[in-house]
């Protein structure tokens, strides 16, 4: 798998723009999340 190899390849400390990138993704998943719920719970 090609995100075990990414992984492994960086050490514990993620470069800035990757934690970055994670945090916008989680962000993204939660308030996408709330936001489907809330769409379908006013139906």
């Amino acid at each position: 798998m090609v995100h075990v190899n990414v992984f492994y390849g960086i050490p514990l400390g993620y470069p800035t723009w990757i934690a970055l990138f994670i945090f916008v993704l989680a962000a993204g998943v939660i308030f996408g999340g709330l936001g489907y719920l809330i769409t379908w719970r006013r139906r």
